[in-house]
């Protein structure tokens, strides 16, 4: 069972270090940068700062969705720790009683 609970781990490692993760991490923090840039152009832009302001609605939806992925990789990765630390647990305490590994 520990053996296991350190592969849960392991796997969970790998759920936020993988490059899909990393690309949604990266474009959810663009989007931002553009939603942000484009408000304050929104501000400042007179007559074109409807335009602004829809492109920053664009941006807005994007980082919606983007985030919605990340937390898929970040659910997977919380799960697989939790059960990994109850495996780890239970297998330990199989191990301190004497019983099997």
């Amino acid at each position: 069972m520990c053996i296991i609970g350190c592969i849960c781990f392991i796997i969970a490692i790998t759920r936020v270090t993988n490059e899909e993760y990393k690309f949604y991490v990266e474009h959810y923090e663009d989007c931002k940068e553009g939603y942000e840039d484009c408000m304050d152009e929104a501000k400042y832009g007179g007559m074109f700062s409807g335009s602004y302001r829809s492109i920053a609605s664009t941006y807005e939806d994007m980082m919606e969705d983007d985030m919605k992925e990340i937390w898929k990789y970040r659910g997977t990765a919380i799960a697989c720790c939790i059960a990994g630390i109850g495996l780890v647990f239970v297998g330990y305490k199989n191990i301190k009683k004497g019983g099997e590994v």
